[in-house]
């Protein structure tokens, strides 16, 4: 995690993802074999995706395609 840290830069920008949710997120779309449009909708509406991500405040739940 600590070498991905070094590039995502708070001053610019908006404010990144929490790097755990992506990082999750890739790794549950790999595991599933989802498409990236299969993903978001996951991430948006499985409460276990929820859970498995320690996604606490529902913006965290949107991504833009």
């Amino acid at each position: 995690m600590d070498e991905l840290l070094l590039h995502f830069d708070d001053r610019l920008g908006r404010p990144s993802r929490d790097l755990h949710i992506v990082v999750g997120v890739l790794l549950l779309q790999q595991l599933h074999d989802l498409s990236d449009a299969a993903t978001v909708e996951a991430l948006t509406f499985n409460r276990a995706w929820h859970h498995a991500l320690d996604v606490r405040v529902e913006a965290d739940c949107y991504f833009c395609e």
